[in-house]
């Protein structure tokens, strides 16, 4: 998996790129997430998926925003079939980190589970 990172929108935004390719080095996956932030709204983020043509909001308002503390960044997104996922990023460096996934099924009225 490749990774890169830049400022755009001069330097309003930040965009995040990444691929992934199986054992053959057949693309698996082509994701850009952009994010910005506004001290009257708070964080947006926005999830393309490159080969399949898709946009996804990230932490949007109605599943509570972009959740960031001294040691995580947390935020819920709506996936397909009435699943809400909650991604946290944790043990975050300069150069790594690691996160995470839990889903709920029925809008999130049933309790998160970890993916």
């Amino acid at each position: 998996m490749s990774y890169s990172n830049i400022s755009i929108a001069e330097r309003n935004a930040i965009e995040d790129g990444y691929r992934e390719t199986n054992k053959e080095e057949k693309l698996i996956r082509l994701r850009t997430n952009i994010r910005s932030y506004n001290a009257e709204y708070g964080w947006t983020m926005k999830w393309f998926d490159a080969l399949n043509s898709t946009w996804l909001d990230l932490g949007p308002k109605e599943f509570g925003g972009v959740h960031i503390d001294v040691s995580t960044i947390t935020f819920k997104h709506f996936a397909a079939n009435n699943i809400i996922v909650r991604i946290t990023f944790f043990d975050i460096t300069k150069t790594y980190f690691s996160w995470k996934a839990d889903v709920a099924n029925d809008n999130g009225k049933i309790g998160m589970k970890k993916l």
